[in-house]
C-alpha cells in the first residue's frame, strides 16, 4: 500500500489521494481498483496519456462514454473477474499486445483534442 511505502515493490496499491498522476507515469501496467466496486470506476485518462496500458474491472460507468470507445478499439482492457488479473496482466507485458493498446487508447483520446475550444466556440456563437 502506497500508506505504508517504505521501499520500491513490483506492486505499488496507491491508496492515497492527490499522488495517482505522480505514480502512474512509473507503471507498467495500471489496473483501476476501484472499477470492482461498483462504484463507477476512476478516469483511465491519466494513465493513457502516460503511455501505460489499463486494465479495469466490470464498473466503469461513471466513464461511459470513453469505455465504449476505448473497448470498440481495443484502447483498454476490461474484466469480468478479478481472477482473470494475472492472465491480463501477462499479455500486456509481454510487448506487442501492450503497444497496440497503447496506441489505441492514445488515438481515442487525440480524438478529443480541442474539444473544450469547439465547445466555447459554439457557445460563443449562439450569442452572436
Amino acid at each position: 500500500l502506497r500508506s505504508n511505502f517504505s521501499q520500491p515493490h513490483e506492486c505499488l496499491v496507491v491508496d492515497s489521494t492527490g499522488e495517482l498522476r505522480d505514480w502512474t507515469a512509473h507503471a507498467d501496467v495500471v489496473i483501476i481498483g476501484k472499477s470492482w466496486l461498483a462504484q463507477g470506476g476512476q478516469s483511465p485518462v491519466e494513465a493513457i496519456i502516460a503511455g501505460v496500458p489499463v486494465i479495469t474491472g466490470p464498473d466503469m460507468s461513471n466513464f461511459s462514454g470513453l469505455m465504449d470507445q476505448l473497448l470498440s478499439e481495443n484502447g483498454i482492457t476490461q474484466l469480468a473477474k478479478r481472477t482473470d488479473i494475472p492472465h491480463a496482466l501477462s499479455r500486456l507485458i509481454e510487448g506487442e499486445t501492450r503497444e497496440a493498446q497503447v496506441r489505441s487508447a492514445r488515438a481515442v483520446l487525440d480524438r478529443h483534442t480541442g474539444a473544450a475550444d469547439r465547445m466555447v466556440t459554439e457557445i460563443l456563437s449562439v450569442f452572436r
